[in-house]
């Protein structure tokens, strides 16, 4: 089994480094969506995933939490987990 290893100073700061994680994989996840000739999955709902999580990302690699449009990174999370079942090709 090929696992990745978080290492533990990672750990403190968890919500960032999981955020990463996603945002990279939905965007590996849009671009094959994409080319499939039946995409499945609606593209404005990735996007918005996209957005949302990139927002994260910079906000964690800032280290200002300061919340940079809290309404698309709320968003994000939303259709994260009201999707997540449904991210396969």
């Amino acid at each position: 089994m090929n696992k990745k290893a978080i290492k533990k100073d990672q750990l403190y700061n968890l919500d960032y480094e999981l955020a990463k994680i996603i945002l990279q994989a939905l965007k590996d996840f849009n671009k094959l969506n994409a080319k499939c000739k039946y995409a499945h999955f609606e593209q404005h709902i990735l996007i918005d995933m996209i957005v949302g999580f990139g927002l994260m990302v910079k906000e964690g690699k800032d280290g200002k939490y300061s919340k940079l449009r809290p309404r698309e990174q709320k968003k994000a999370l939303k259709l994260f987990a009201e999707n997540f079942n449904k991210l396969w090709i």
